[in-house]
């Protein structure tokens, strides 16, 4: 299960283009935004969330509760940082496909 915050248009397409490849490549997936997400990947309910528009400060716990949770917690690019504006979180053991995936 995928959670994204959903293709509209306030996304650029080349962002649009990456969410889809990811939903695209899930079993299953929902949009949701915001938080929330990134607590069910911690809580297990879910494998991976992603978010391509926070901002810094609302970025700070998400990565911290993930990765204490056995997760991991990333931009696209692989980088642990709060501060471009991405959020990847999955349960750690497909990580590295996802990342892949939004390439």
């Amino acid at each position: 299960m995928v959670f994204t915050t959903g293709t509209g248009p306030s996304k650029n397409a080349q962002d649009q283009a990456k969410i889809r490849a990811l939903v695209d490549a899930a079993r299953n997936s929902r949009s949701f935004g915001g938080f929330w997400q990134h607590m069910l990947v911690a809580e297990g309910a879910i494998e991976a969330a992603l978010r391509l528009d926070f901002e810094a400060v609302d970025l700070a716990p998400l990565g911290i509760m993930v990765e204490e949770a056995g997760g991991r917690s990333t931009n696209v690019r692989g980088v642990r940082t709060i501060y471009t504006g991405q959020l990847i979180s999955t349960n750690g053991k497909i990580h590295d496909e996802v990342l892949a995936i939004l390439q």
